[in-house]
């Protein structure tokens, strides 16, 4: 018996995991600018706000992917 048709392949599995990091990268680098741009806070909260957000966005998009396969 082959294995080959069988799960998921680990370069999808990878790709996952490498558009989470991206989105959450992301989310942290839009909470930065705003911090440093418009806000203009000492404190980082929308750096915590945008890694939240991103990480948030990431896992409802690994979930949806999920539920296709």
């Amino acid at each position: 018996m082959s294995n080959r048709n069988r799960g998921v392949p680990p370069g999808r599995l990878l790709g996952l995991g490498i558009e989470l990091a991206a989105v959450i990268l992301a989310g942290t680098g839009i909470g930065y600018l705003l911090d440093v741009t418009l806000l203009k806070f000492d404190q980082p909260w929308g750096l915590i706000a945008g890694c939240f957000i991103g990480f948030a966005v990431g896992m409802a998009n690994i979930i949806r992917i999920s539920r296709s396969l």
